[in-house]
């Protein structure tokens, strides 16, 4: 959202995908020092690396000094004026959406076949095929 496309974007979604399992994140220099830490911090390849893993879980992310100037107390019970309103009525209201994008055909993720180069030459299975992830209650 800084720049107009995520980290490892190509118009090839193969490609993209592959660069994600096995690119380093390049951060744009143009970003401020805090903001380079926290996303390369959040997009570490090893889970146990990134930031807000483990007992502080997310405190570890509220704590980053990209964050400093948030009161998260205030934040939280919505003492803070956000900076900007869209004035949107509901979820459904798409008025500062493009109707070049509201038109756009909705693609799927890419196939797990045997000529995708996501493969290894064992043929196992694209490692995050659609990238979904459903966490389980932490309740009874």
């Amino acid at each position: 959202m800084l720049h107009g496309t995520p980290p490892f974007y190509s118009e090839d979604t193969a490609q993209m995908y592959k660069s994600i399992i096995e690119k380093d994140i390049q951060v744009f220099v143009s970003c401020s020092i805090p903001c380079r830490s926290l996303i390369s911090s959040l997009l570490k390849k090893n889970p146990e690396e990134r930031l807000g893993y483990g007992p502080n879980d997310w405190n570890d992310i509220k704590a980053h000094y990209f964050f400093k100037d948030i009161n998260w107390d205030d934040l939280l019970s919505r003492k803070i004026t956000p900076p900007f309103n869209p004035g949107v009525t509901d979820e459904l209201d798409f008025k500062h959406i493009s109707s070049e994008f509201l038109d756009q055909e909705i693609t799927d993720s890419i196939v797990c076949n045997a000529d995708n180069p996501l493969h290894d030459d064992k043929g196992q299975a694209n490692k995050f095929v659609g990238f979904t992830y459903v966490h389980e209650p932490d309740f009874d």
